[in-house]
């Protein structure tokens, strides 16, 4: 959390807060291929072969973003 950069929209830093950028502690994840962050709930991290396989099976609406990319 400490490296990472809130934009400030909001007070809160549970459950809705918002990112400029995100950096995850990857130390803390260990094989876990999908989790939400209890920082921001709106959203899911998903390791690239989550994205892969959803976009294979052609289920539509996510939206996904790259490593080093952040929305909200």
């Amino acid at each position: 959390m400490d490296a990472s950069e809130l934009m400030g929209t909001s007070s809160s830093r549970m459950g809705d807060a918002d990112f400029h950028a995100l950096v995850l502690d990857e130390s803390r994840i260990d094989d876990l291929l999908m989790f939400r962050l209890a920082e921001a709930l709106n959203a899911i991290v998903v390791h690239e072969s989550v994205r892969e396989a959803i976009e294979a099976a052609g289920i539509p609406g996510f939206i996904f973003y790259g490593r080093g990319e952040w929305s909200g």
